[in-house]
């Protein structure tokens, strides 16, 4: 389970009779593997104590854990003091979490005169290691029991100090002794000796925060200067003529030992160390350094290294693909500090709306008086008249790539873009998926406007970062790092879900003997009935599934109780892994242990959260006011609480278990997460692949129930790629909260085992080659180079995705199409590796395939490109779509109408009266799942044309009329009951809304290229110029979109906005039909102030 840097480091442990040092880490692991087994499995106090494993894990861990602490206490200059540190703390971890299992009450943290207790140890044993991660989980169990104010109050800086709280220690009073008066002398003395220890700790936090007037020998000093007083002068102890010095004080002197080989290193690792990147103002660094510390006050290994490679030199890039859980957010918070400190702004990219919010939410705690722009808050953020782009802007790469086509300008000053989650620039295998291209669109995009941008790109799937590295240098013609390396601080150990050989024999046999005597065709109940078996956890004792020695393995039992395998039609054994999936994470649910379990569908997730629900006793779980808040804001929008996937009655939820994926409400999603970060909250969280892209929730378990998907094209099941399984594994554990976590594979066919014979199924060994990988798995290839090598090969205009992919390259090309896009194309990841290679030939091929499809397409011109041309590029729409809505919007005399509801109709006539713009405007995969089978089926446009409109435009004016979610669920299907959790409602709001407010942001661009070459340059309409935002939003009134803009638009939903503007209205002034957007701002606001007035009165 542990990476090989860690794996090194262990077998450097000091040597011992009898110690297999090169074997140790395995030892290790397998002690991890046992206990957690033991976790799930084991189901009374009774049976932990009188577990002979747990025991003999607990006698073995222990004598190592005792052995190696001596071995840092007695000489803090040893070269193997961090190994025996890590092994020391790492025994007394596996110690705990072994006598937990096994003990109603933990012990209180104890500093006496004789000792200090392990849990206080460990902490200090895992800093010394530079396992912040592992001291920060040990610093959560330290109890702060004790009556002594002295003692409380240096337990509690030990414990501040692991977590980097470095100001709680600073503001700490330090007690005095005047409460010991009366006691004994020796009492007296110990406290004074604990005392100057909290005192050197606060010295220490003083340092380490930044805050000057101590140096970095005075803590380590006092440190020593106390272990010498608690040795007492050379005597003669056994009266035989030899003198020794004598431990007077053991406690305080162990404890000042651990703290002065702590402080010599310590410094080495602060934030606030960080010399200045060159050009940028040494007191404004060290300042802003100040702040991040009090987050983030120490770097790792990892970290040190980038840096000290130049990582935060401005006008140097970087590719970094260090592994899940490796810390790439604290150096994307250093990157993205430099580049503000240099006077540029930040895009930062993430996969999915989720993480957009989790990214954006973090960032707002690391720069609180930054401003930032998310996409979830307004996607339309410096368009249409909205403010410029934020200091930092978050968002998806397709919603930066729409937001550039709006106001490319805006992105001038950008001069750091961090794309989280990279991989998603490498070619799906759907071919209906557009989000690959889009985001390397908008890469080439950011770095074409903004041409002293610096490139982050993090994955921990990225294999190839040195080429890539290369790649973005040739891009930028600057520096480009490339940072791999495979160092962790959290960890999983990682098995799969076994059965018996003999178990399954038996049970194949008892199924033939049933189907010979069932007097039906399908498989009878009781038949599924009778297919119970023993699961067993197949677990590696290396970080990978590295070999087939059955040595590097560890079988443990995982259930006590058989659970139900599945029957197919065919009357075989298959895994049954919603079934099996509940109940391990069931049992670990009533341990104590966060689960997470992936599947591949909503459905299966759902089925999943429900059957673990029914094996749990209900509890009570009362929401926070915040979560309160989210609840009624999410019943709100759906109009009714029983389309929530959470259920809350009067503030409580009663389920340990609910669900996760892409189709949640931003206000459910963020209720969700909630509940299951906190300690008493949700136990089992049942989630789809979404959550897997780099989303940080505790889970010390991770179950991935399904190993594979239906393949569509070819009408089978097909075991997913590497890097989804292996991002998924890596959502086990969390640094700082849970440094060591599991992974259950259950696989898609029944795996059987037997370990007499050393044999597996056959279907582990498929899994083996991909869990025998690292997390970086994955060659990131160009989702470019398809489509190009497509034109190459002769695809023609009716191609829909070659013809949107190159309108965008032509963007990218700048204003001199012709050779700009001879430049794309070169300088595309496929155009490098070519000109690498010396594949000259390639290049110029593709180049002139590229450059005649562009120009049959009208998109290419030896003269500047009109309006029509501008548009098409930008927005990726074909020529005669953008020339169909020209001659539309020409044909109006009401063009300067006010209606958002009449536009809307408007524009639907037109998507009506023109497949190509319905085609262009709705990504298909996103209507196919909206309308289901029969209509993906359909390959005629216009009939996929004139059954979808009508629909879209029902669904459209209800949604931006404010009506409830369930309203526009009962219209879809033509029915006001039987709605469910309004799936299709879901994924109107969510997928087609933002392909429409995309599409209807059209005429504002237009009609802006065509002011922008007349002689006299008219405003643009308020309502087309704000009509996308309108119907992104779902207002049909701009003074609606106006009370957003005023009233914080996080802050409250769609029908929370429109239930405040019905408030309003009494305060609003009557509207002029000639009036500007900027005076209907000022209307609302001033009948804001008015209905402030009001209120008082």
């Amino acid at each position: 389970m542990f990476d090989p840097q860690t794996t090194q480091l262990i077998s450097q442990v000091p040597e011992l009779p009898e110690l297999d040092r090169e074997h140790l880490a395995k030892t290790l692991s397998e002690s991890f593997a046992k206990i957690s087994s033991a976790r799930i499995r084991l189901r009374s106090l009774e049976e932990a104590e009188a577990d002979e494993t747990l025991n003999a894990v607990v006698e073995e861990m222990r004598r190592l854990a005792r052995t190696n602490e001596a071995f840092v206490s007695v000489n803090l200059d040893r070269e193997d003091r961090s190994a025996a540190a890590f092994v020391a703390g790492t025994a007394h971890q596996l110690v705990f979490k072994a006598e937990q299992l096994q003990e109603r009450e933990e012990e209180s943290s104890r500093l006496t005169s004789n000792e200090i207790s392990p849990d206080i140890s460990t902490v200090l044993l895992f800093m010394i290691a530079e396992a912040t991660a592992d001291a920060c989980e040990a610093a959560d169990h330290l109890r702060l029991d004790d009556d002594d104010r002295m003692r409380r109050a240096l337990i509690a800086a030990i414990r501040a100090l692991a977590r980097g709280n470095l100001q709680s220690i600073i503001e700490a009073d330090n007690p005095e002794l005047g409460y010991l008066d009366g006691q004994d002398i020796a009492d007296i003395a110990v406290a004074a000796l604990y005392r100057r220890i909290l005192f050197g700790i606060q010295i220490l936090a003083r340092q380490l925060s930044g805050q000057l007037g101590h140096s970095a020998e005075d803590a380590y000093g006092l440190f020593m200067s106390i272990r010498d007083l608690c040795i007492s002068d050379k005597i003669d102890v056994f009266e035989d003529g030899e003198t020794d010095e004598v431990v007077a004080f053991a406690g305080p002197f162990h404890l000042a030992t651990l703290m002065a080989a702590l402080a010599k290193d310590l410094l080495d690792s602060s934030v606030v160390g960080i010399a200045p990147p060159e050009g940028l103002d040494g007191g404004q660094w060290h300042d802003s350094l100040r702040k991040v510390a009090a987050e983030r006050p120490y770097l790792w290994r990892n970290h040190r290294q980038a840096i000290g490679e130049g990582y935060l030199e401005i006008g140097t890039s970087s590719v970094v693909g260090f592994p899940t859980g490796a810390g790439k957010s604290t150096l994307s918070e250093l990157k993205i500090n430099a580049a503000m400190l240099a006077g540029t702004k930040v895009v930062f990219l993430a996969p999915t709306l989720a993480l957009v919010d989790q990214t954006a939410t973090s960032l707002s705690k690391a720069f609180p008086a930054a401003e930032i722009g998310r996409e979830q808050s307004d996607p339309f953020l410096a368009a249409f008249g909205g403010d410029e782009v934020a200091e930092i802007l978050v968002l998806t790469p397709e919603a930066c790539l729409a937001q550039m086509s709006f106001d490319q300008q805006e992105f001038a000053n950008v001069g750091l873009v961090v794309f989280d989650e990279c991989h998603l620039l490498h070619p799906s295998d759907r071919p209906e998926d557009r989000r690959p291209i889009d985001a390397m669109l908008c890469l080439l995009n950011l770095i074409r406007l903004a041409d002293q941008i610096d490139v982050l790109l993090l994955s921990a799937m990225m294999k190839n970062t040195d080429e890539l590295a290369a790649w973005v240098a040739d891009l930028t013609g600057r520096p480009c790092l490339s940072l791999s390396l495979a160092w962790k601080p959290t960890r999983q150990i990682r098995g799969c879900v076994v059965y018996d050989e003999g178990d399954l024999s038996n049970l194949k046999a008892r199924l033939r003997w049933l189907n010979e005597g069932a007097a039906t065709r399908g498989v009878p109940s009781r038949a599924k009935q009778a297919v119970g078996a023993q699961c067993l956890g197949f677990f590696s004792l290396h970080q990978t599934w590295a070999t087939r020695n059955a040595n590097d393995y560890s079988l443990q039992p995982l259930l006590d109780e058989e659970v139900l395998l599945g029957v197919n039609a065919g009357w075989r054994l298959t895994p049954n892994s919603g079934e099996v999936s509940a109940a391990i994470g069931s049992k670990s649910a009533q341990m104590g242990v966060k689960t997470l379990i992936f599947f591949q569908t909503i459905k299966n997730a759902n089925s999943a959260a429900n059957k673990v629900n029914g094996r749990l006793e209900k509890t009570k779980i009362e929401l926070t006011p915040n979560e309160a808040s989210l609840h009624r804001a999410a019943v709100q929008e759906f109009g009714d609480s029983d389309c929530l996937y959470l259920v809350s009655k009067d503030g409580i939820v009663e389920t340990r278990a609910s669900i996760h994926h892409g189709l949640l409400l931003p206000e459910e999603r963020r209720l969700v997460e909630s509940l299951y970060k906190r300690p008493n909250g949700l136990s089992v969280l049942c989630a789809t692949s979404t959550l897997a892209q780099g989303m940080n929730l505790p889970s010390e378990m991770v179950i991935i129930a399904e190993d594979s998907r239906f393949d569509e094209a070819l009408k089978k099941r097909e075991v997913l790629e590497a890097q989804e399984l292996l991002n998924a594994a890596g959502r086990a554990g969390r640094a700082g909260m849970i440094a060591n976590g599991m992974v259950l594979v259950v696989p898609g066919r029944v795996v059987g085992i037997n370990i007499g014979e050393k044999t597996i199924g056959q279907h582990w060994t498929t899994l083996l080659s991909i869990f025998g990988q690292s997390d970086q798995c994955l060659d990131i290839d160009d989702p470019l180079m398809d489509v190009m090598d497509r034109i190459h090969e002769g695809a023609d205009q009716e191609d829909e995705l070659a013809k949107y992919c190159i309108s965008r390259l032509v963007s990218s090309g700048g204003s001199d199409s012709a050779s700009g896009l001879d430049q794309v194309v070169a300088h595309s990841l496929s155009g490098f590796r070519a000109r690498r290679d010396g594949d000259g030939d390639w290049v110029a091929e593709r180049v002139a395939a590229v450059t005649n499809f562009a120009t049959e397409a009208g998109l290419t011109s030896d003269v500047e490109l009109d309006a029509v041309q501008n548009v098409a590029a930008l927005f990726g729409f074909p020529i005669s779509v953008v020339t169909s809505l020209e001659a539309f919007l020409s044909d109006r005399t009401d063009i300067g109408s006010s209606d958002i509801q009449m536009w809307s109709d408007l524009l639907f006539g037109w998507l009506s009266q023109d497949t190509a713009a319905f085609t262009a405007s709705f990504r298909a995969e996103n209507l196919n799942r909206l309308f289901g089978k029969k209509f993906e089926m359909t390959e005629d446009h216009e009939a996929r044309r004139n059954f979808a409109v009508p629909k879209l435009q029902e669904l459209t004016n209800l949604w931006i009329a404010g009506h409830p979610l369930k309203t526009l669920e009962g219209a879809f299907h033509g029915r006001a009951n039987g709605l469910g959790k309004c799936m299709a409602a879901r994924r109107f709001a969510l997928r087609c809304i933002p392909d429409l407010s995309y599409a209807f942001s059209l005429p504002a661009k237009l009609l802006e290229y065509q002011q922008a070459k007349a002689e006299k340059p008219e405003e643009i309409p308020p309502v087309i110029a704000n009509l996308s935002r309108c119907i992104r939003a779902g207002f049909n009134n701009l003074e609606v979109l106006a009370l957003q803009q005023c009233l914080n638009q996080r802050a409250f939903t769609r029908r929370q906005i429109y239930q405040q503007f019905e408030e309003l209205l009494p305060h609003l002034k009557r509207s002029d039909p000639d009036e500007d957007y900027d005076i209907i701002m000022h209307r609302v606001e001033t009948a804001l102030e008015a209905q402030a007035i009001a209120d008082l009165i």
